[in-house]
């Protein structure tokens, strides 16, 4: 896998700063919703990848194109935390901001919307580590083992972390797709009320 070049990578960061500063110089109620559930998805991005990082570095090194060659895992977690966060928070801040403004109903604006997306975080959070407990508890018992090159990469006694870390991951995008979804249709149905 080709690693992420620094200059796609700082191209990035500075689209969200802009977003940032656009928002903070401007601030409407969309830009506001945006660039709260951008900042939302990139903290709580950060702060998984952090514990996922020490549970399994590999995840972060070879099932992801490498960003750069150290393997300290601190700043792999920042960095995807902050890669994987940014454009989930871009989708539902999109999705949220034209939900709770467009239309006649009376508009949601961004402090309306700070509970109902600390619930959708702390929901994430909760499946998140549901999952990998589970997953890690139940390697063993299941007897699941690597085939192919992954086989090849990752050290027997590190598929577990793996593993464990892969299916973590799995349950955050899941739950985010599907509480992002729930979440608009609840402010769309509070909004017509």
């Amino acid at each position: 896998m080709d690693p992420i070049s620094p200059a796609r990578l700082l191209a990035q960061i500075v689209v969200v700063a802009i977003l940032f500063l656009f928002a903070w110089w401007k601030p409407t109620p969309r830009l506001s919703i945006l660039a709260m559930c951008v900042g939302g998805m990139i903290g709580y991005g950060l702060i998984q990848d952090q514990i996922t990082a020490r549970l399994s570095l590999e995840y972060f090194t070879l099932a992801h194109p490498r960003v750069f060659d150290s393997d300290e895992p601190t700043w792999h977690g920042l960095v995807w935390g902050f890669l994987g966060g940014w454009p989930g928070g871009l989708f539902l801040g999109l999705a949220l901001a034209f939900t709770a403004t467009l239309g006649h109903w009376p508009t949601f604006g961004p402090s309306q919307l700070r509970t109902p997306l600390l619930i959708l975080f702390l929901c994430q959070g909760f499946s998140t580590a549901l999952t990998g407990f589970v997953a890690w508890t139940n390697y063993d018992k299941i007897g699941i083992d690597f085939v192919g090159d992954w086989a090849k990469v990752i050290p027997g006694e590190h598929r577990r972390g793996f593993f464990t870390v892969a299916c973590a991951h799995m349950a955050t995008y899941s739950v985010a797709t599907v509480g992002s979804v729930i979440l608009c249709g609840w402010v769309a149905w509070k909004r017509r009320s």
